[in-house]
């Protein structure tokens, strides 16, 4: 039988990352099921996906890679559809102190 699923986004925390390491992110929502789930980062039509970790039906934790400056759309694949809200956004934010790394 074929099951229909609407899954609920609510919340990111926290809502912006690094440009140079990882950041876990705890995405808040509803109807969320133990089943495979993927982060989706989206910027000028390219996207980027990541495993999400199910935690229980209103929380999904992600781990987010490091990408250069910039907002992100943030969303949820699933069975190959996007579930995002406008409001689900991820901030990269330029000239980080983490950038110390760069030789001048």
């Amino acid at each position: 039988s074929f099951l229909l699923i609407f899954l609920g986004l609510e919340s990111l925390d926290p809502i912006s990352g690094s440009q140079s390491q990882s950041t876990p992110v705890t995405i808040s929502g509803r109807n969320f099921i133990d089943i495979s789930l993927q982060c989706h980062l989206s910027l000028n039509g390219q996207a980027l996906l990541t495993d999400a970790t199910f935690v229980n039906s209103s929380t999904l934790t992600c781990l987010l890679p490091p990408l250069p400056a910039g907002t992100r759309q943030f969303g949820i694949f699933f069975q190959d559809k996007l579930f995002t809200t406008n409001q689900l956004q991820f901030l990269y934010p330029s000239g980080s102190a983490d950038q110390k790394a760069e030789s001048s």
